[in-house]
Formats: structure tokens, C-alpha cells, sequence
């Protein structure tokens, strides 16, 4: 019995190995990933200053970026809605039908795929979008999108957030929503967000302040790195971290886990708002600091 246990241990142990010798030699190339899909964009002599207004009430939104460098999503008192936009616009459109309105950075398969080097892609220097406040429907992006901004400047509801992306860096401020992120890679800055963030990503880099209102988030993927800024606020907790790799240390009361397998940490008070945070990649890190 014993020698059929040590033949077992042996490919176990051989697996593992393999996969973090996997893991590994991937840090490479998606650093140059992350170098090459970060770079600004460099302004062209066909690069042009546009703007567009839509009088229609909307209720949904899609962004279909080529290559974008900054994409803006701001609410205004204004019932109109207004898109400026700074680029080539060979092959840019926009259509409003029944309250949808669809931003094309391309028209054609190839401009719009994410692959890199091969098609020529249209580039943006930035798109900026500005809704009614009274705008509360969903919005989809789309495409490359190097750093996405959506900034309200007191809190709202948004019925559905959704970004399918390749390397994107994201800074949300005072939104509910349910939010669902698909990228390669991704960082997250928030400001006062509520709702549920559902995150499929290869690599995922999360921070989020003031929290005042009751957050899930689900994080897939992997390699999940969330940073919680509490401040002088406690929040209800409970934590699954069910990846191969997972640590937790609370840095403001000096609880601390690390292990390979499991951790379930949970503190209930109906009168905190709630924090769940359920975390299945690879490798999960959860710091909560000041």
C-alpha cells in the first residue's frame, strides 16, 4: 500500500511542478503584452476633432473600439447626447436605433479583432461620450481600450456594465451596476461602487474605495490581486478563496492566512454593509488596508 501511494505522489508532484513551470515562462510575454497594447497612441496627420450630437432618449449603448487610447463615459445635466472624438475616422460610424446607440471605431473584421501587428488597426487618441443624468440602462465595450474612465459625479444606477477586452486599465466612481469584465488583462480602480463585479480575466489587478453600499464580486482566472481601502469603515465579510494559491491579511485588525488550498473567512453584522468576495483563480491575493 505504502508503495503504491509513493507511485501515486510522484505525477502529482510532477503536475504541479509543470504548472507553475506553465505559469512562469507566461510572465514574459505578457509583460511585452502589456508594453506593446499600452503604448499611446502617436496623433496623426489623419487624425480628426469630431462631434456628434443624438437627440433621441437612450437606453442602451455599444462601443465597438478599434484602438482607443482613452475612452470617457461622463453624465451631464444636458438631455442630448454628445460624442467627441479624436482620430481616424476612416472607418468610424455611429448609429442610433431604438435608443441604442452604437459607436464603430472600424467597420470591418479584421480593424475590430484584437489581434495586434497583423490587421491595421484605426487609432483613437480618446472618445468621449456624455449621457444625460437621467440615463440608468447598460452599456457594452467592446475592443482595445487602453484606459477607461467612467466618472459620475454622484451615484447612480446603471442596469448592466459589460467590457470584453484584451488590456485595459478602468477607473469607475460612484456607479451600482452589475458589472461583468472579460479581459487578458486587467487593472481596476473604483470610487464608491456597488452592486456585483463578475471578473473572467488571465490576470487581474483590483482596488476599490469607499465602499458604503453592498459589493459581491466574483473573480475568475489566473492570478486575482484585490486591494480593499476601508478607511475608518468596517463592512460585514465573507471571503472563499478557492484557488491553488491564496492569501489573506487584513492589514488593519493583523489577521493573516496563506496556504495552498482553501480559505472561508466570514464576520456577520446586519448593520455593515456587506462584502463577499468569491475568488476561484489560480492564484488569489486579498489585502484589505486603510
Amino acid at each position: 500500500m505504502r508503495r503504491f501511494l509513493d507511485k501515486v505522489w510522484i505525477p502529482i508532484v510532477l503536475i504541479i511542478v509543470g504548472i507553475v513551470l506553465c505559469s512562469l515562462a507566461l510572465v514574459r510575454p505578457l509583460q511585452n503584452l502589456r508594453t506593446n497594447t499600452l503604448d499611446t497612441v502617436t496623433v496623426s496627420s489623419s487624425f480628426e476633432q469630431r462631434e456628434e450630437l443624438f437627440n433621441n432618449s437612450i437606453e442602451t449603448l455599444v462601443v465597438n473600439a478599434s484602438l482607443f487610447e482613452s475612452l470617457n463615459i461622463y453624465f451631464t445635466q444636458d438631455d442630448q447626447v454628445k460624442v467627441e472624438s479624436f482620430g481616424d475616422h476612416q472607418d468610424y460610424s455611429t448609429s442610433m436605433i431604438n435608443n441604442k446607440l452604437v459607436i464603430n471605431g472600424a467597420t470591418d473584421f479584421c480593424a475590430q479583432s484584437l489581434t495586434i501587428g497583423i490587421c491595421v488597426t484605426p487609432k483613437f487618441k480618446n472618445v468621449d461620450i456624455y449621457l444625460p443624468e437621467s440615463f440608468s440602462g447598460s452599456i457594452e465595450i467592446n475592443g482595445l481600450v487602453h484606459n477607461l474612465n467612467m466618472d459620475s459625479e454622484v451615484s447612480r444606477n446603471l442596469e448592466y456594465f459589460e467590457i470584453n477586452s484584451l488590456n485595459t486599465s478602468m477607473f469607475i466612481r460612484n456607479i451600482d451596476s452589475l458589472f461583468d469584465i472579460k479581459a487578458m488583462i486587467v487593472e481596476m480602480k473604483t470610487d464608491n461602487i456597488s452592486g456585483v463585479i463578475s471578473s473572467n480575466t488571465f490576470s487581474s489587478e483590483i482596488e476599490l474605495e469607499n465602499i458604503n453600499l453592498g459589493l459581491k464580486l466574483k473573480l475568475e482566472g489566473f492570478s486575482n490581486k484585490l486591494t480593499i481601502h476601508e478607511g475608518d469603515n468596517s463592512f460585514a465579510h465573507h471571503f472563499k478563496l478557492s484557488g491553488f494559491s491564496n492569501s489573506l491579511n487584513n492589514r488593519k485588525s493583523g489577521y493573516s492566512e496563506s496556504q495552498i488550498g482553501n480559505i472561508n473567512h466570514a464576520s456577520s453584522n446586519s448593520q455593515l454593509p456587506s462584502l463577499i468576495i468569491d475568488a476561484d483563480g489560480f492564484s488569489n491575493d486579498i489585502i484589505i488596508a486603510q
